[in-house]
């Protein structure tokens, strides 16, 4: 008996080019160990199939001309993630007379038409949730927000107004997700469509191996074939019940097989020290971090919810503040050993200070500072990020609340203490170069914070991270009379180390800003210290 021939036609922006891959890859690997089943891709960017693209013809045009038409396939598969693609002319439009958004959104309506009409072909879409990184000081920001709008818009009719579900598309997560869910799909919707058995073990395989690890072992050969991308690694879930099952089995693993099975946190923070690591890359990280639930310490609170703080030691020595401000002449300071945070008070750990019931709201932490009024705001709830939006006031009274619960002094740094442990008199923490990628400022165009920590390569020489960027840092002293520390004035405090909104001119160590004691800015932070030299024990 003849195989039965099967054309699988793959439609998507250019954004998905992993998904696509997987694709192509599963349809050649069907096609070969089916032995009733025969099966075509019938895809643009198939290796040695692509159409012609002509000078005279529109993309969609040479798509059109060099493959056969969705509707006479036998199954589409659809993909989005990001991006529509681009318009078709005005010669392409739909029964009630709008265009068509891409070439992709055609492709669709002409696969649903003909599914509609003749029952054939099958139609599967697909839609990747993962959250997308769009900043307003990308260049090509406006467009990638279109682009996403006009997803959304197209998923629209998928779905009543009601909420309820009018027809199905399937959601994943990453590229790898999308590979175990295409492959099971797409063998069960052929078997059945040719009508054989559904899908057994037996049927799947003859190799006495798990099929679980058989799964694994596609995955990391996929993971292989495309350069390690960590698109095509699992998470989370995934990845927690590979690791449960490779456990229990205690299968031979090679280095490939045991490198894809690593802790994704451990994965995660691996990468933040490769100097090749983008600033989206790290805000990526972060924010995963945060999602996992980020166990760094001195990011998050301890057993008793009290705010943990991770310590660096920083020796005796001898500062002059230089400054670029014309008004305040330079002056030198000795430094006494003392300890700093190695990171920004965090939005949970402030957070805490909050919601304790002896926390915010207990006029104990205000006498002598300032007003008490509503709590900061934090533009961005992520518990691994900085706090921000916090005045002089409101970190002084944190400070205070802290050290209560410590049983030791814990307060802002002194200037003198902040640019010592920055780096003394190096240009940067780091040494006398710049570096792009050491640094979240404004030139890393997130415009806007990280976790706190995302930055290693950045470090202070004591080990201090993001001490410059990501938020300025409020410091005890007065801006125009450094040596003044006391709690009453109502002068301005002084600021170090510049944000993510700062240009690189203020990234170095020695400049100096200021602001009103009671002024709150989406720019602002603080990290702690104590001369309690027990904690570093």
């Amino acid at each position: 008996m003849m195989p039965q021939h099967l054309r699988v036609f793959l439609s998507s922006p250019g954004d998905v080019a992993g998904e696509r891959a997987i694709a192509l890859e599963i349809i050649e690997q069907l096609d070969n160990s089916l032995d009733e089943i025969t099966m075509e891709a019938i895809a643009w960017d198939k290796p040695g199939g692509s159409a012609p693209m002509l000078a005279t013809m529109t993309p969609q045009q040479a798509i059109n001309e060099g493959l056969l038409k969705p509707s006479e396939c036998d199954i589409v598969v659809v993909i989005f993630w990001s991006r529509m693609g681009t318009p078709l002319p005005e010669e392409y439009k739909k029964s009630d007379g709008t265009r068509f958004m891409s070439g992709t959104e055609w492709e669709f309506h002409d696969a649903m038409q003909s599914a509609r009409r003749f029952g054939r072909p099958e139609v599967l879409v697909y839609r990747r949730t993962e959250e997308i990184l769009l900043s307003p000081g990308q260049p090509d920001f406006m467009d990638r927000y279109e682009q996403w709008q006009r997803v959304e818009t197209f998923f629209k009719q998928f779905v009543h107004d009601d909420g309820s579900i009018r027809t199905g598309f399937n959601r994943y997560t990453r590229p790898d997700e999308f590979g175990t869910q295409f492959r099971h799909h797409l063998e069960t919707l052929a078997r059945r469509m040719v009508k054989l058995p559904p899908i057994t073990p037996e049927a799947d395989d003859d190799s006495a191996e798990p099929p679980e690890l058989r799964l694994l072992r596609q995955a990391v050969r996929v993971w292989e074939d495309n350069d390690r991308a960590d698109d095509f690694l699992w998470m989370g879930r995934q990845l927690d019940d590979a690791r449960t099952v490779a456990s229990r089995l205690q299968p031979a693993l090679n280095s490939s097989e045991r490198a894809f099975l690593k802790p994704e946190h451990e994965r995660l923070l691996d990468d933040i020290h490769n100097p090749a690591t983008t600033h989206y890359r790290r805000v990526r990280i972060g924010d995963r971090l945060n999602e996992l639930g980020d166990t760094r310490p001195g990011v998050g609170l301890d057993n008793n919810g009290v705010p943990d703080i991770a310590w660096c030691a920083i020796p005796e020595g001898e500062i002059t503040l230089t400054d670029n401000r014309r008004d305040v002449s330079a002056a030198r300071f000795k430094v006494a050993p003392f300890a700093m945070a190695k990171y920004q008070v965090t939005y949970a750990q402030y957070m805490a200070f909050i919601e304790a019931d002896d926390g915010w709201y207990d006029e104990r932490w205000w006498m002598a500072i300032g007003t008490h009024r509503d709590a900061p705001s934090q533009p961005r709830k992520f518990d691994n990020h900085p706090v921000e939006n916090v005045s002089w006031y409101d970190a002084t009274a944190f400070c205070r609340w802290l050290s209560h619960h410590l049983g030791y002094e814990i307060r802002l740094p002194t200037e003198w203490e902040w640019q010592w442990a920055a780096g003394g008199t190096h240009p940067y923490p780091w040494g006398d170069s710049w570096q792009h990628h050491y640094v979240n400022c404004r030139e890393s165009d997130l415009l806007r914070t990280t976790a706190v920590g995302m930055y290693p390569l950045g470090a202070s020489p004591y080990g201090v991270l993001d001490i410059v960027g990501n938020v300025w840092e409020w410091c005890q002293n007065e801006l125009d009379n450094p040596a003044v520390v006391a709690f009453k004035s109502r002068k301005q405090r002084s600021l170090r180390g510049c944000s993510c909104l700062s240009r690189s001119h203020k990234a170095v160590i020695a400049y100096r800003a200021g602001n009103s004691p009671g002024k709150r800015n989406e720019a602002h932070g603080f990290r702690v210290v104590t001369s309690n030299l027990e904690v570093l024990k």
